[in-house]
């Protein structure tokens, strides 16, 4: 391989996982609306007519705190596989990339004359 193709997948790897951290926060979000909205509005429509309908806060706050978290876990399992052996394989190739340099730049280039 030469060090012009490491260099290159150093960057195509780099950039790829640059790019999975807004797809994360994008699935955490939608996965947070659904699982918050859904419910509540649900509750909403239910709850017409009980005396839950005057004094929804503390259950609105409750299931938010829980669809945040679960959103989380979700979008973390959805997004996050194969991130950490990404950036260890991204930070291994860059060790040996300038192992390689410096190798080349320590040894004499043999003169064609």
């Amino acid at each position: 391989m030469s060090i012009e193709t490491l260099e290159q997948a150093i960057e195509e790897t780099q950039a790829q996982l640059d790019g999975r951290e807004s797809r994360r926060l994008i699935a955490w979000a939608v996965v947070t609306i659904v699982l918050f909205f859904i419910p509540i509005v649900l509750f909403f429509k239910l709850a017409e007519g009980t005396p839950y309908e005057t004094s929804y806060a503390p259950i609105v706050l409750v299931w938010l705190m829980v669809s945040m978290g679960v959103g989380n876990l979700i979008a973390t399992a959805l997004i996050a596989p194969r991130t950490v052996e990404l950036k260890l394989a991204v930070a291994t190739a860059s060790s040996v990339l300038s192992l390689v340099k410096d190798r080349e730049q320590a040894t004499p280039q043999p003169h064609s004359d």
